[in-house]
């Protein structure tokens, strides 16, 4: 019986990039299905039979792989930059085409996966599946009750309204404030937009928990792969 599949997932599983991005690069022209070029979003294929092309080259699925990089501060996200900026890739010693799990900005630190699993990417990142992120965030302004309660029934910046989220005050550093916030969302700068709007200077932004895992020993700038176990510990989301 033949494998029928969405175009766009099987990109995704054969590393391209993720679901949706997979579906610019469809409306793009750039994918043959059988040397017949294919623009439709949600034409399916046998993947099993049909020859799948990205500009000319075929597309195979890769064995799936799975990162975590303890990212610095200082590298981008993206796979390549026009401005020549360092990206996470460069930190990683492998030729599999990876893309990254969710965003981390330039600026901040902690835990990103690394795949070449879109169905992988796309559930721990869409919010519907409500896998939890957890960062330390560190200001230089105290987070009194009134903050914290603005941060955790949701607040409106860049036009959207952002989802509850659960935040504890862990202390002190010096003069500046710790704390942790978890939510299931991961718009651009989200979370230095939500502490900016109440008036308040992020100083240091460290994601250290995705879905049930975490992991205090890994050096920033140091990756490893993660074992099945971990991966599932992930994948289990629930309410934060």
């Amino acid at each position: 019986m033949a494998a029928q599949v969405r175009l766009h997932a099987f990109m995704a599983a054969c590393g391209v990039a993720s679901r949706r991005k997979c579906e610019e690069i469809i409306r793009g022209g750039n994918v043959t299905v059988n040397g017949n070029t294919v623009s439709e979003i949600g034409t399916k294929i046998d993947d099993a039979s049909d020859t799948v092309c990205l500009d000319g080259k075929r597309l195979t699925r890769s064995p799936e792989i799975y990162y975590v990089l303890n990212k610095p501060a200082g590298y981008i996200t993206t796979n390549s930059d026009e401005r020549d900026r360092k990206t996470v890739f460069d930190l990683v010693r492998d030729e599999t085409r990876l893309f990254a799990v969710g965003r981390l900005d330039r600026d901040s630190e902690g835990l990103l996966i690394l795949t070449n699993d879109g169905s992988f990417a796309q559930k721990v990142s869409h919010p519907r599946n409500r896998i939890p992120k957890t960062y330390e965030v560190v200001t230089g302004e105290p987070l009194d009750r009134r903050r914290t309660g603005m941060l955790e029934k949701g607040m409106y910046i860049d036009g959207y309204r952002t989802s509850p989220a659960k935040v504890r005050v862990c202390g002190t550093r010096g003069r500046d404030t710790v704390s942790r916030i978890t939510l299931c969302e991961g718009r651009k700068r989200q979370v230095r937009k939500m502490y900016a709007s109440m008036g308040l200077t992020v100083k240091k932004l460290t994601r250290i928990r995705i879905g049930g895992f975490s992991d205090q020993t890994l050096k920033q700038g140091s990756y490893r792969k993660l074992t099945q176990e971990e991966i599932d510990y992930i994948l289990q989301g629930g309410d934060i």
